[in-house]
């Protein structure tokens, strides 16, 4: 079957672009979307990115919300946090790192360069300690 080609903004209906959110929220590709809606996949990818995107961004937000929800619980209803959880978000959104931090060796990491520690020395002036 021979795909269809998005011409002009007036090819684009509101059913077309709430298919493409949609689809794009479940996690289809836009080879996928291509293949549902039978239009190709480079006009889709020229006339439909930003419906595409906003249908992603959309799911990514809902999920996003049950995830804090579950994770810092509700003492209305009896819900306690779970801490697993909220390190798991913290870690994904936040981009908090439970490993302890040494930040000369990110600076070597960042310069592609050692750093030498830094030692300083103290001069004898002659008497005994």
């Amino acid at each position: 079957m021979k795909m269809r080609l998005i011409r002009s903004k007036s090819d684009i209906t509101p059913d077309l672009i709430l298919t493409v959110k949609k689809l794009a929220a479940a996690g289809c590709t836009f080879e996928q979307v291509s293949e549902y809606t039978q239009i190709a996949k480079k006009s889709l990818m020229r006339w439909m990115a930003c419906h595409y995107n906003e249908g992603k961004a959309q799911a990514i937000g809902r999920a996003g919300s049950i995830l804090y929800n579950a994770a810092t619980g509700d003492p209305a209803k009896g819900i306690l946090p779970d801490p697993r959880l909220l390190m798991f978000y913290l870690k994904a959104v936040a981009k908090w790192n439970d490993s302890p931090k040494n930040d000369i060796d990110d600076v070597a990491k960042d310069k592609n360069e050692v750093v030498d520690p830094i030692v300083f020395y103290i001069p004898r002036n002659g008497r005994e300690p």
